[in-house]
């Protein structure tokens, strides 16, 4: 299996990014850190969505467009 460098996962990264904020979601620095910690295989797409709801829960985060990110990547 192909090895993904450093420099691909963050052009799918800022891709997906690019594609969600053209639709007019914002996401944060954390968010983005999150998942490129996802695509380092270091955290699932369930793990993430996880931290995400429970940002949600907690009154921390709105809806966040990460999850988007997350599911696209």
């Amino acid at each position: 299996m192909k090895q993904v460098s450093l420099r691909e996962k963050k052009m799918v990264l800022n891709n997906a990014v690019a594609s969600v904020e053209m639709e007019g979601y914002k996401i944060s620095d954390n968010e983005k850190e999150l998942c490129m910690e996802v695509l380092d295989g270091k955290l699932t797409k369930d793990e993430f969505i996880k931290i995400m709801l429970e940002k949600v829960q907690n009154g921390l985060s709105g809806l966040s467009a990460g999850v988007i990110v997350a599911a696209s990547i």
